[in-house]
């Protein structure tokens, strides 16, 4: 099992335009589950927000607005 380095854990907090029901949560963490490298998504359309943990070696913030793009719903970061 490869174990990743704690220094390379990164949470990005996204705003999320459209997300409407928990359909709509499933469908972006979903999205950004499929990349190599995050580890745990929770959305919420009450708040219409998205929080990502991610393994920074293996992807970005741009990844991750660009797979959840997919979905059909408006991204944008929250600065931390």
């Amino acid at each position: 099992m490869f174990l990743t380095a704690t220094s390379q854990i990164q949470t990005a907090s996204f705003e999320i335009e459209g997300m409407t029901c928990s359909g709509c949560e499933a469908h972006v963490k979903h999205a950004a589950a499929e990349l190599d490298g995050v580890i745990e998504t929770v959305a919420s359309h009450a708040d219409g927000t998205a929080k990502v943990e991610f393994d920074a070696s293996k992807t970005t913030k741009e990844d991750i607005i660009a797979a959840i793009k997919t979905t059909g719903y408006k991204v944008t970061p929250i600065e931390d």
